[in-house]
């Protein structure tokens, strides 16, 4: 075969591929408990067929204050995230640790969510993923 054919061939697969670009297969939602691990696709969860799966994290800043003029404010921030599979196995975290709530709070509808906690039912990672394979909700 000649450099020249080859270098046809190469330009035709790499040309498709641009074309075509990434995408992720719908991800339904895995829980783990084993490993005490979550993940899922909020996107693949809200679009499955089923009425049960579903992943979410929730985030809360209160003023949690009296009230009283001259007291100080008192800001204090949690969050929680959960997750169920089609067959029902559910997991559960929370935290208070700033940066894993600010974490949380960035979740957005077409992320990919995953966490992990750990005996006492603490998030130990909270990950999000933005990514252009990752199919937009509908």
């Amino acid at each position: 075969m000649s450099a020249r054919a080859i270098t046809v061939a190469m330009a035709l697969c790499f040309s498709v591929t641009a074309l075509a670009g990434f995408r992720e297969v719908n991800r339904t939602v895995v829980v783990n408990q084993t490993q005490r691990y979550a993940s899922g696709h909020l996107a693949g969860a809200r679009a499955s067929t089923d009425a049960t799966q579903h992943i979410a994290c929730v985030a809360t800043i209160e003023n949690a204050s009296t009230g009283d003029a001259n007291s100080p404010a008192s800001i204090s921030q949690w969050g929680y995230c959960f997750a169920a599979t089609a067959t029902n196995s559910s997991a559960f975290c929370f935290s208070a640790n700033p940066e894993m709530v600010g974490a949380m709070r960035n979740l957005q509808g077409d992320s990919l969510l995953e966490f992990r906690w750990n005996l006492n039912g603490q998030c130990t990672m909270v990950q999000l993923k933005q990514a252009s394979g990752l199919e937009p909700k509908r």
